[in-house]
This record gives structure tokens, C-alpha cells and sequence, in this order.
């Protein structure tokens, strides 16, 4: 039997792609493995990662749509939300007239509230014989976009030694995982991983108070 044909998805073409695949040694020794990585915080914009791939398919059906306004949420300082639009005034003033419009017309619709979601994780692991994903949450830290002083530190150690900007969020908690990962023995000293960098720089300027510390 045949397979179904897909039809190609319409797509923006956005990025500066394709983003390249490097390697730092300095990273490698902080890290104990082999790293190559992924620079998808090189997409073009500084402040939109990945974020931008995801776009350039909504927004091509969006253009198919005829549409004329997009909509979308985000906690503060969300790096998608700056991918969407990247002027902040714009963007928080374009919201709130959205919002207080939307409660003149339902009174009982609630004020806007900006709300962090909590964290959350599962160890997924696949049949036998089949591919494998695993959900690590031993890295995610005291809460969602909070790290602890060690993983701080960790974030202001590989700046230093590499170069390689990570978020707090995401990337930097991601690669401290790694590490650890490594330090355990569930990942092989010297072997070769890849490390998808997913941008995030709007949650490392948000945080530049709560990461002082460790920059002493």
C-alpha cells in the first residue's frame, strides 16, 4: 500500500537559516562530553530563538487567511511574544486595549492578569524496540524561570569560559542538566551529543538583577 501524500505546509520563509551546528572545546571540558550545538538563537533576531520557526507557519496561514490582526499570550517578558512583535510598548499597549475591550463587552470576563505557569514533568519512556524519549526534570530547578545560586553560577561560568549566552529559563538550565547528566553517569564521559539552542535572551535580560550576585 502506498503512503498517504502530504501536502507541504505554506511557509514565511523568516529565519537566517539554516543555523549552524559548532563546536566550543572549552565547552566540552566544563561539560565532560563531546558537545556540538545547534545555534537556533542565531535565527536573526536576538530575542527570538526558535521561536521564529514556529512562525513562519502560522503566520503563512495567517497570510492565506486574509487575516488582518494576530493574537497571541505569553507570560512577561516571553520570548514568543517578542518573536511575534517585537516592539514591547506596542505590544503590552495593543493587549491592554484588547482586554479592556473585551471586558466593556463581558463584564464578567476578569481583569488582565499576567500568570506564570507552574512546572511540571514526566518520565516518558517508549515500548521496547522503539525510539526513546525521556523527560529529565532533575535540572528544572526551584520553580519555572527561577534557578538555584549553583545553576546561576553554572549560567555565568559557561558565558565566561565559552562564550555561549544561555537563559534561564530554558537553555541554561537545559545545559546544566546536561552536565550533571554526565557527572552521573546516565550520559557516557566523551560522548557526542547534540544541544539544540533555543534562544531565550529576553528571559536572561529580565533576570539581570537576580543574577548579579553570581557574576562576583
Amino acid at each position: 500500500m502506498d503512503a498517504p501524500v502530504v501536502a507541504p505546509r505554506k511557509r514565511l520563509f523568516l529565519i537566517h537559516g539554516p543555523t549552524p551546528i559548532e563546536r566550543r572545546p572549552a565547552l566540552d571540558e566544563l561539560i565532560g562530553a563531546v558537545v556540538w550545538i545547534k545555534r537556533d538563537d542565531a535565527t536573526g533576531g536576538a530575542e527570538a530563538g526558535n521561536k521564529v520557526r514556529k512562525l513562519e507557519f502560522l503566520l503563512a496561514d495567517a497570510v492565506a487567511r486574509e487575516a488582518e490582526v494576530i493574537i497571541t499570550c505569553g507570560v512577561a517578558h516571553e520570548t514568543w511574544a517578542f518573536a511575534v512583535c517585537d516592539d514591547r510598548e506596542y505590544f503590552e499597549t495593543t493587549i491592554a486595549r484588547i482586554a479592556a475591550e473585551a471586558r466593556a463587552y463581558d463584564s464578567s470576563l476578569p481583569p488582565l492578569t499576567l500568570l506564570e505557569p507552574g512546572a511540571a514533568a514526566s518520565r516518558v519512556i517508549a515500548p521496547d524496540g522503539s525510539a526513546r524519549l525521556i523527560v529529565d526534570d532533575q535540572a528544572k530547578g526551584p520553580s519555572y524561570a527561577v534557578m538555584d545560586e549553583n545553576q546561576k553560577q553554572f549560567l555565568v561560568n559557561v558565558a565566561r569560559k565559552t562564550g555561549l549566552v544561555l537563559d534561564p529559563v530554558y537553555t541554561g538550565k537545559a545545559m546544566w542538566g546536561l552536565a550533571r547528566a554526565v557527572e552521573r553517569g546516565d550520559i557516557d564521559r566523551d560522548a557526542r551529543v547534540l544541544f539544540i539552542h533555543t534562544g531565550g535572551l529576553p528571559g536572561l535580560l529580565a533576570q539581570g538583577e537576580e543574577l548579579r550576585a553570581a557574576l562576583d
